[in-house]
């Protein structure tokens, strides 16, 4: 009906949503592109609100409303309404992450205010310190200033990530990027060479626990042996694999899979780390370094 008559179309919508389908929210979000397409923003307003009222807590309804403020000029009304939905999902944390980095996003890519969107994704690791994502865009959003005011602000990144509940191959990989950085920006090579000699530290310390996990302990009843006497001697212990000096030479997975995988599904699709040239470095190494080329890729 619409190419014919907006007036109709207008009644079809308004008798769906209010009579027949009323708590249907998808046909409640396409009426309110419909009054947005055709200039009634006022419209379209009274419909978010209206749905979010009927049917609380559904995200892309918050997320909605704030995009349709944003393409209307009204900044400080979309980041209203995405810092409210922040402080009521405080008790869902994965909830409260996503909010904080859609917010995150406004108040660096739209505001031009890095330090509020710091702010947002700091008070946001509190509460989910083992959000790698949430790492991730701290860690983005301090990359994409200027070099010569961004080593200390990305290497308390790096830090933090290390520091927190995070997967061995999620450390490394931000380890990884902490000394990428150091190599394009830092302003000496001592300065490298300490960042350098702290990634090696790390992957001897990773390598190390795992080949603990993987071999468990010797004394394992159901790894010991029967000697000819039918007593149980112990298996001969197996030399640990050499832990290579050179790390990384292939390709490591995304950032943010493994263990991550599942909890990041629901934040939509997120760049992944891109594969660059491998180069020589100090001491002779050479690295697969793997990085987001922007600071949000496309979502």
């Amino acid at each position: 009906l619409e190419p014919q008559s907006l007036d109709e179309a207008r009644g079809v919508f308004r008798r769906a949503c209010e009579i027949h389908l009323a708590h249907k929210h998808t046909m409640h979000l396409q009426w309110a592109t419909f009054e947005e397409r055709h200039g009634d923003l006022t419209e379209a307003r009274r419909v978010l609100e209206a749905l979010e009222t009927s049917v609380p807590g559904l995200a892309m309804v918050r997320l909605r409303r704030a995009g349709l403020e944003r393409r209307a000029g009204r900044l400080d009304e979309s980041e209203a309404l995405l810092r409210d939905a922040v402080a009521q999902a405080k008790e869902t944390p994965h909830l409260h992450a996503f909010y904080s980095i859609k917010l995150a996003r406004l108040l660096l890519k739209l505001c031009k205010n890095p330090s509020k969107a710091r702010g947002v994704l700091q008070e946001a690791l509190e509460i989910s310190p083992d959000d790698g994502k949430l790492h991730l865009n701290l860690l983005e959003l301090e990359v994409s200033g200027d070099p010569r005011g961004s080593a200390e602000g990305v290497q308390q990144c790096v830090t933090r990530a290390l520091a927190a509940p995070l997967s061995p191959q999620t450390k490394i990989l931000f380890s990884q990027r902490g000394l990428q950085y150091a190599e394009d920006y830092g302003t000496s090579v001592h300065s490298v060479l300490t960042v350098y000699e702290e990634h090696q530290k790390l992957l001897k310390e990773l390598g190390n626990k795992k080949r603990v996990a993987e071999n468990g302990d010797s004394e394992d009843p159901e790894k010991m042996s029967k000697g000819e006497d039918g007593s149980a001697v112990p298996a001969p212990p197996q030399a640990p694999p050499t832990m290579p000096h050179v790390p990384m030479m292939t390709p490591p997975p995304p950032m943010m899979g493994g263990d991550m995988s599942a909890a990041h599904a629901g934040y939509g699709g997120y760049g992944s780390w891109h594969q660059q040239p491998q180069y020589g470095g100090y001491g002779g190494y050479q690295q697969a370094w793997n990085y987001n080329q922007g600071y949000y890729p496309p979502s």
